[in-house]
């Protein structure tokens, strides 16, 4: 199971079954979500939302599928927001969807002054 979910995370499913360069972000966030609910219910040990929200909101996700997000872990502030979480500027080089911002997770280098015509 492990190394499904890294050749789905590294594309090589997406680009050979699903014809894709890469995941859109909207399923590495629902992957994410589904993961955490998940190991929340089992930390809770009962089905009650109660329990399970009580497991999430006390829990810092540093594994797994929480590792996918930007920052690398998930916790939820009282606000329900991922307080690690921060937002990515991206760019197609090449015909591959690069990341250009922030720095710390750069890359390659932005391009600038692409001929539209």
């Amino acid at each position: 199971m492990q190394l499904f979910l890294q050749a789905l995370v590294s594309g090589i499913l997406i680009g050979g079954v699903y014809s894709e360069p890469f995941m859109p972000q909207e399923a590495g966030e629902c992957y994410t979500g589904t993961w955490i609910i998940k190991t929340s219910m089992e930390k809770a040990g009962s089905p009650d939302p109660g329990k399970i929200r009580d497991a999430i909101a006390s829990t810092e996700f540093t594994s797994g599928p929480a590792s996918l997000m930007p920052g690398g872990k998930v916790r939820f502030d009282a606000t329900g927001m991922n307080q690690y979480v921060y937002p990515l500027a991206q760019q197609w080089q090449g015909g591959i969807l690069r990341t250009i911002w922030p720095m710390s997770d750069q890359v390659v280098k932005p391009v600038f002054g692409a001929n539209w015509s």
